[in-house]
């Protein structure tokens, strides 16, 4: 499946609840041309990184996906995930340890009085 990128921009900007005259405004065009962009299939690159600035959304990485990444890249990206994991997970210990650390902390403070 190809990426209709118009519909993808139209899609964020209503999910987001962006008003179209704001953005038209954001970006310096206007409203009418937005609406020529939601049909389009394809996108200049700079007005795509105004709107991915415009709305902070990442479209260029729509373009990253499925079939236009190598092996490697994706076995890369697999890898990353999985220390992501991990890392949550020590994230998570860590927190606990702290609130632990707090309550004795509290209860040494309220021996000293």
């Amino acid at each position: 499946m190809s990426l209709h990128i118009g519909k993808l921009i139209a899609q964020i900007i209503k999910e987001k609840g962006v008003k179209l005259t704001v953005l038209a405004e954001q970006i310096h065009t206007s409203k009418q041309n937005l609406n020529h962009i939601f049909k389009r299939e394809s996108i200049d690159t700079n007005i795509l990184l105004k709107l991915s600035n415009a709305l902070e959304y990442n479209f260029f990485v729509h373009y990253c996906e499925g079939n236009l990444l190598s092996p490697v890249a994706k076995q890369e990206i697999a890898y990353l995930k999985q220390e992501l994991k991990k890392v949550a997970v020590k994230f998570e210990e860590a927190n606990k340890e702290i609130g632990y650390l707090k309550k004795i902390n509290g209860l040494l403070e309220k021996r000293k009085k």
